[in-house]
């Protein structure tokens, strides 16, 4: 085992039992924390070292009597980023709250058209057999096909929105899908046109 493999062992022994010993709520703030950082290409000892400087830091509130969040004067994620940029090993990607507001919106246009598409499917269909005759031979004659591929669209549609609101939030954290996700957004952006 090489020097710098054992004193990242050591560090991770280390943040283990330091964040053991601190409350539940500060342990909570600090895992949410850890695991924002964890979603930036960072090697895993610069990642311990940030991680120890923040046990430090909530050990410090604890002793002062004081919120850890308050004492960090911002939302502990923000906290993140800028410790990050102070760090100067990586720069946070800007449009993370951009992204999370855009999965707000896809995700709520998606809802719209999969609950008209597949309310309307449904009808169909229950139209159809409300009417007596077998709705596959209704559906195709001529406009009845093209109302019910029109709604399978639509459904298939509200779908692909829910993909992208859901892919959006998700890669909002995590800087390294970013790419992918700008890719999506401009697909739906083209489909959204059209």
């Amino acid at each position: 085992m090489t020097n710098s493999n054992l004193s990242l062992e050591t560090l991770k022994s280390e943040n283990f039992t330091l964040q053991s010993r601190l409350t539940a709520k500060n342990r909570r703030i600090l895992e949410k924390m850890f695991r924002y950082i964890r979603t930036f290409p960072l090697d895993e000892y610069h990642v311990e070292l940030i991680h120890q400087d923040l046990i430090g830091m909530a050990k410090e509130a604890e002793l002062r009597q004081e919120s850890f969040p308050g004492t960090l004067g911002k939302a502990p994620l923000s906290f993140c980023d800028d410790l990050l940029l102070a760090s100067g090993q990586i720069s946070p990607p800007a449009g993370r709250s951009l992204l999370r507001i855009s999965s707000l919106y896809y995700r709520f246009i998606g809802t719209f058209f999969a609950i008209i598409g597949l309310s309307n499917i449904i009808g169909q269909i229950l139209g159809f057999l409300v009417g007596g005759e077998i709705w596959i031979l209704k559906i195709m004659s001529g406009d009845k096909i093209v109302l019910f591929l029109y709604q399978l669209f639509v459904l298939a549609v509200g779908i692909l929105y829910q993909l992208g609101g859901d892919r959006a939030k998700r890669y909002s954290s995590n800087s390294s899908k970013s790419n992918c996700c700008l890719k999506w957004g401009f697909f739906l952006l083209l489909l959204q046109i059209v």
